[in-house]
């Protein structure tokens, strides 16, 4: 386990996506203000990475159902 501590949820979003963003946002826990405008490359991250997680979630729910 990884015992690295880091100072913000933005600084963590930096290392995953190498851009500048809202902790807050990028995790989902507050929504962009409105007529904020964001580059489509960040919009594009930001739905790469939902799809990863997606996916990784219906590998771990298949995999429940296939296991019981």
């Amino acid at each position: 386990m990884n015992d690295e501590r880091y100072r913000s949820l933005s600084e963590i979003a930096r290392l995953i996506t190498r851009t500048r963003w809202n902790g807050w946002v990028f995790f989902g826990l507050k929504k962009s203000g409105a007529g904020r405008a964001v580059s489509p490359k960040l919009k594009g991250q930001r739905t790469r990475a939902a799809r990863i997680e997606a996916r990784a979630s219906a590998r771990e729910t298949a995999g429940a159902d296939h296991h019981a």
